[in-house]
């Protein structure tokens, strides 16, 4: 089996390959002591980590793993796609992984740090272009950061009311209620200039709202893992 790293700011998504399945799959905080509990059952059968370097704790996975290795960019080259300068590695994984599973043109959702809205065509596949918008955790931190008076607070995705009696409340709900339609708004306006209707999700940040504008069956949380997958084989 492979172990596939996708190396996030603030988490790990590690995953078990088997014959270009998914044998297992799990989202991690940045500790060695998880990814070691991941790994532990299946060590003997595990031949490669495959890491794709998409955030802060990539270093720290590579000194980890003290078995062979590779990372995606480095010693796996990147085909082209119509991918541009700066275009993430894990945007990437995830079209190929999405054209390769709808078969057809589709919209990729990747909501992490940055939450990402990518148009792909099938046929290639092509990289059209796409969108790049805080997270609503990125929302609330550089509201902190730019006002330090105001508190952090955790997004309140289905207010009772939008008449708050406290900043913490209030910036709470108005993220709920803002960071959705923002997205919402970005994929339509995807959508139109486009005409790609089919629309599929991944990363930590899309689990909260799901079932509105973004149905629950276009969530596929290893999408970046299968990708790497697709180009480590």
């Amino acid at each position: 089996m492979r172990l596939i790293a996708d190396c996030g700011n603030s988490t790990v998504k590690l995953a078990l390959m088997h014959e270009g399945g998914v044998w297992l799959h799990e989202r991690l905080p940045a500790e060695v002591t998880a990814w070691n509990a991941f790994c532990e059952p299946h060590q003997p059968t595990i031949s490669e980590l495959v890491v794709v370097p998409t955030g802060r704790t990539a270093a720290a996975v590579r000194s980890w793993w003290s078995g062979p290795q590779r990372e995606l960019g480095r010693d796996i080259a990147l085909p082209e796609y119509g991918q541009y300068p700066g275009f993430g590695v894990d945007r990437l994984c995830a079209g190929l992984a999405a054209t390769a599973q709808e078969r057809c043109d589709v919209i990729v959702v990747d909501g992490g740090t940055a939450t990402t809205v990518t148009a792909w065509r099938y046929g290639g596949p092509t990289v059209l272009g796409g969108l790049i918008l805080p997270s609503a955790g990125a929302w609330i931190a550089g509201l902190a950061a730019a006002a330090p008076v105001l508190p952090k607070v955790e997004p309140q995705w289905q207010p009772v009311t939008t008449l708050a009696r406290t900043p913490a409340a209030a910036i709470a709900a108005a993220v709920g209620v803002g960071f959705p339609a923002a997205l919402q708004a970005c994929v339509e306006r995807m959508q139109a200039e486009t005409g790609i209707a089919a629309v599929v999700t991944t990363g930590g940040g899309m689990v909260a709202i799901l079932g509105g504008f973004l149905p629950r069956r276009s969530y596929r949380p290893s999408l970046v893992c299968e990708g790497a997958e697709i180009l480590a084989r």
